[in-house]
Formats: C-alpha cells, sequence, structure tokens
C-alpha cells in the first residue's frame, strides 16, 4: 500500500477523481495542447487520497516503529531530471481494468521515472506482465515494465517467493533498448542509452537473507535457488555469494559495452560493516560506488533501511562517473511511498550529465 504524496514547494487546491489519474485516451492536437500547458502551470499529482479516498492516518503502525526520511528533502521534480527510485515492497498485487494499483499511485505521485521494486511475491507469468504494463500505462501514460520470478518453479497458489521489477514511464521509455531478467527470479535490468554510442545499466536486485547452511522450508527463495544450484552442479550452495557473481559478469559485460552501471538492490548486508567482507569486496571490485553515503557520510545517515533492523541493507549503488550527475538523493520514511517493512530510496540526476542530452 502507498501513501500519498503532495511536493513541499506546491499546495494542492483541488482533488481530482479516479478519472483523472489515468492518461487520457485520444485527444486533438489542440486540446492535448492545452492539456500540456495546464499540466505544466498545475503540476497535479496523484495520491492515495485523490484516487482511493485513503487518509494517511490509516497506516500508522505502532508496532513497527519509526524510520524518518533522511538526505535531501523529495521536491517536484525539476525540469530535466531523471528520478530513480528503490524499494522492496514484500509483495504486489496485481489490479486489472480501473482499479489503480498503490504502487502506479506512488510512481505517480512521487513522479518517478524509472522505479525498482523487489520481493515481488508474484509469479511473471506472461499474462502477469501484461497486467501491470496495462496497469501503468492505463494511469500513467507509456510505460515499459521487465519482471524477474524463477522460472523454474511451479505457481498453483499464485505465489512466488523473490522476484524483482524495474519500470520505465514517460519519456524516458524511448531510452530504453535491451532488458533482460534473470531466471531465478533475482534481479531485472535495462540499458537505457544515451549520446556517444554510451548509456546507463540499470538493475534492481534481491538478495536472500539467509546465509549459507540455513535450514529454509521449500516455499522461500533461498530454498529455490539452493534447488537451482544443484541442478546446475554448483555445490558451493549459497546463493549470497553466487547472486554477487552473476550481477558481477553482468555489470562487466555491459560496462565493456559502454553501459555505466547503476544497481538498486536490497542487498539484506552492509558494506560498511566489518562483517561484510564479501559484499564490500563485490562492490570495490565492480568500482561501485554508494552515493547516499559519499553526500551524508555519518552525519545524518539513516541507521536501517528496515524495519526491524538495525543496519542499512537497501542501496542505489552507480559508477563513480554518473556521481556529478546526482542532484538530490536521500531516503523516505518508513511506510512513505509503499507500505512496507523497508524504507524507499530515491536519487535525482540531471538528465544532461546522465545521458549527453535530453528528451523533449
Amino acid at each position: 500500500m502507498c501513501l500519498s504524496f503532495i511536493p513541499p514547494r506546491r499546495a494542492r487546491t483541488k482533488k481530482i477523481n479516479l478519472h483523472q489519474c489515468k492518461s487520457p485516451v485520444s485527444t486533438s492536437p489542440k486540446k492535448k495542447k492545452l492539456r500540456i500547458q495546464h499540466k505544466r502551470k498545475v503540476k497535479t499529482q496523484l495520491s492515495l487520497e485523490n484516487c482511493f479516498g485513503i487518509s494517511l492516518e490509516s497506516f500508522s503502525d505502532p508496532s513497527s516503529g519509526t524510520i524518518e526520511a533522511t538526505g535531501d528533502p523529495l521536491i517536484d521534480k525539476p525540469d530535466n531530471c531523471i528520478r530513480l527510485a528503490f524499494k522492496n515492497v514484500n509483495s504486489i498485487g496485481i489490479q486489472e481494468g480501473l482499479d489503480v494499483m498503490p504502487e502506479t499511485a506512488t510512481i505517480g505521485a512521487l513522479q518517478l521515472d524509472v522505479a525498482g521494486l523487489t520481493e515481488t511475491n508474484v509469479p511473471w507469468s506472461q499474462a502477469n506482465k501484461d497486467k501491470m504494463r496495462s496497469q501503468l500505462t492505463r494511469h500513467l501514460g507509456e510505460s515499459r515494465v521487465v519482471c524477474a520470478s524463477n522460472t523454474a518453479q511451479e505457481n498453483a497458489t499464485g505465489y512466488q517467493p523473490g522476484g524483482a521489477i524495474l519500470t520505465v514511464v514517460g519519456k524516458q521509455t524511448v531510452r530504453m533498448i535491451k532488458t533482460g531478467t534473470d531466471p531465478w527470479g533475482r534481479f531485472a535490468w535495462s540499458e537505457l542509452r544515451g549520446e556517444r554510442d554510451e548509456g546507463i545499466l540499470v538493475i534492481s536486485a534481491y538478495r536472500v537473507s539467509q546465509t549459507k547452511g540455513t535450514t529454509s522450508c521449500p516455499n522461500t527463495a533461498y530454498s529455490q535457488q539452493i534447488n537451482q544450484m544443484i541442478i546446475e552442479g554448483d555445490m558451493d550452495l549459497d546463493p549470497r555469494t553466487r547472486i554477487l557473481h552473476d550481477l558481477g559478469n553482468l555489470i562487466t559485460q555491459k560496462r565493456a559495452e559502454g553501459f555505466r552501471p547503476i544497481l538498486m538492490m536490497d542487498a539484506n548486508d552492509d558494506w560498511l560493516q566489518t562483517s561484510s567482507k564479501a559484499f564490500k569486496a563485490f562492490i570495490e571490485d565492480m568500482r561501485l560506488v554508494d552515493p547516499y553515503y559519499e553526500k551524508i557520510k555519518t552525519s545524518g545517515l539513516t541507521g536501517t533501511t528496515y524495519a526491524r533492523g538495525s543496519r542499512r541493507i537497501d542501496f542505489i549503488f552507480v559508477d563513480s562517473t554518473i556521481l556529478p550527475a546526482i542532484k538530490r538523493i536521500g531516503t523516505l520514511g518508513l511506510h512513505e511511498g509503499i507500505i512496507s517493512d523497508h524504507i524507499m530510496l530515491y536519487m535525482d540526476c540531471d538528465e544532461r550529465l546522465l545521458f549527453g542530452g535530453i528528451i523533449n
């Protein structure tokens, strides 16, 4: 479930009903021009209250404590800015037709161009992929979605543990070139083209929390990945290490092709902890940086990204050459964005500096 968001710089003067949360089906050029001009002037955004009649007070959860927003405040998105966000959503409920999914309302309300969502717990069959894209396109306009779930597991109940999706909405969809998914459901990725035959590789990834040797019930992402490793003959039987290896291969390959990586990940680990040697080595070997940490350092750094945790386990990592393009970065408070036991991370980048040009 998501919470409404209204940028602090603008006050909403009137409510909109459900049909105003949808993209127009067809419009004459004259009406379309007037509509664009009106949008530029008002910049009305989606909210749960507008679309569903749900108030923020409905979602108080005293048992989970509080995690405050940190870093740069999230503002009305400036022109020529691309906004990326990441969150472990702890399940998605696919909706059809006119019903607006909370994830859709959040992407619209927060003006997200690229969103990575993990632990979707959905079997991403072609039918479910089509429903997800239809949901985004109907309510937010041109959209594309890349969905990953374990393709080898039967899903008689309609539940598939783990999983990741990457959504791109609006004008940035034309940048998408190749896309890909991990057959074990661990990550989804897309190339976004820029100028000068280069571009960005964006990855949405989920790394299981269970360490090597953990006894886990069969219906978990960890157990499913163990089974896949046995089938492949990888008897190391450590899914947490295996995903780092496979992500490393993807990043290395795409970087050689001119794509600079942005890795959005629930790592279930904190590279700053002395006990996280393998994860820290992966970050260093892949020449990735934590831009949120680089800006905040230890002053004001969120202590955790997980409601029942005591450390950061969710991250947006970037190639160091992307740092100059980042204009704002921060985390939202617990349950802001989408109701979950994880917080949302966001990053605003200058489109020219990130891609070498803008799309009008």
